[in-house]
């Protein structure tokens, strides 16, 4: 698999997919266009979140914006969609668990925020479920960290390489 827009393939009928990190909407919008998604969890602060860098340091409007514009992105499917907006580990008691045939994280990017959110969305993934996410080999990032320590050997971690080397994700199958 070279992208992202390629996991559809290892999905069965009528997926079921929890989206952590969700800003504009534009994989979110993909996602929904694959032709097996039954249902999308879209799940994002849309929200300043202190003691973070990046997306979540930027100012209320500007999340709003982004909320608006994803719902927007969504509209063609949005009979298929739960918006869950607040911290994304937060959010995870509002999923059922074993439901998920993909959980896809690109929401905070820091190790302690990776690691937490494996760990409380774990559960909510079926078995011979996908967990897969973005920005893996980015540098700058926990994920890679995260990913390695939280899956410890007990998971095939593969690498989905993408068109740059810090956009490329990561995915292993739930067992």
């Amino acid at each position: 698999m070279k992208y992202r827009s390629n996991l559809f393939e290892i999905l069965p009928p009528e997926a079921v997919v929890a989206e952590l990190g969700c800003a504009e909407g534009y994989f979110s919008a993909d996602i929904l266009r694959w032709p097996n998604t039954k249902k999308l969890y879209m799940v994002d602060a849309w929200a300043t979140l202190h003691n973070q860098t990046g997306d979540g340091t930027n100012p209320p409007e500007w999340h709003d914006k982004n909320l608006k514009a994803a719902r927007a992105r969504v509209d063609f499917g949005i009979d298929r969609v739960e918006v869950l907006r607040g911290v994304t580990w937060e959010q995870a008691k509002n999923v059922p668990d074993a439901s998920l045939d993909l959980l896809y994280l690109d929401a905070c990017h820091a190790y302690s925020c990776v690691y937490k959110d494996l760990t409380t969305w774990l559960p909510k993934v079926k078995a011979n479920g996908i967990v897969a996410g973005h920005d893996y080999l980015n540098k700058s990032y926990g994920v890679f960290d995260a990913v390695r320590d939280f899956t410890n050997g007990k998971y095939k971690v593969i690498t989905i390489p993408e068109n740059k080397d810090e956009d490329a994700g990561f995915y292993f199958i739930n067992k």
